[in-house]
């Protein structure tokens, strides 16, 4: 009688789920910072949204829950966003506190540029999401792989009050975890084995790029010094979270 009774409650819940209207998902963002739903249309089991991130308009998200995944008690939905400068898709899973999402696809320099012109950074090309994914448990990352390829180009930054440009080369950002499991992005010239980039995120929410002497070289500001170019010579750090 039980599983009966089990057997009838999964149904009920699927049912819920099917007709349930995709504006409860806006409801349930409430408290993710940063993100906000826009017009959602469609039910929480396949629905369609614009989507806010920051404050600015990132295109239109769209959903589908895969119906055994919610049998096994590990509700995952296939999602896709799609804009002018950005095209990704992948899936997204939830279990209690653990939370995983697979990402791939394209990123214009526009939407990085948005991010980074506080810094006086603009840069041309475009990002190629490698599958991605990450594995958050609570607050703490348990798993991140991936890759992301930039076509290289014009960079432009400003530099004790002087606005520099120069052309690099196409750059490969490998994602992982540090002795500490933080998450990690190595950056390297394709084709070069010496890194340019470290760039981490500490548990407590503050980000740190570290700049070896190779990236200063090309970027056509030397660091002087007899060091090996793989030596770190600048570093800065800045709470995001």
């Amino acid at each position: 009688m039980l599983k009966y009774t089990l057997l009838l409650l999964i149904v009920f819940l699927i049912c819920l789920a099917a007709f349930a209207p995709a504006s409860l998902l806006d409801r349930a963002l409430q408290n993710a910072q940063g993100v906000d739903l826009v017009n959602p249309r469609g039910t929480v089991w396949s629905g369609q949204a614009g989507i806010v991130v920051a404050g600015a308009q990132r295109g239109v998200a769209s959903w589908s829950v895969r119906p055994l995944s919610v049998l096994t008690f590990n509700p995952t939905a296939d999602w896709r966003i799609e804009d002018v400068s950005l095209n990704l898709e992948g899936w997204a899973s939830t279990v209690g506190e653990h939370h995983s999402l697979d990402v791939q696809g394209l990123i214009g320099a526009e939407v990085i540029n948005e991010w980074l012109r506080k810094y006086y950074i603009y840069l041309e090309g475009e990002f190629s999401v490698q599958p991605t994914q990450l594995s958050v448990s609570g607050t703490q990352v348990t798993k991140l792989e991936g890759q992301i390829d930039w076509t290289g180009g014009v960079v432009r930054y400003r530099l004790s009050g002087v606005l520099h440009e120069t052309n690099l080369p196409p750059l490969t950002a490998y994602l992982d975890q540090d002795t500490q499991a933080n998450p990690i992005a190595t950056v390297y010239a394709q084709g070069n084995s010496t890194p340019l980039l470290f760039a981490t995120l500490s548990e407590d929410g503050f980000a740190k790029v570290s700049m070896t002497k190779l990236f200063t070289k090309l970027l056509n500001n030397p660091w002087p010094g007899s060091d090996p170019d793989s030596t770190i010579v600048l570093e800065v750090e800045e709470k995001i979270i």
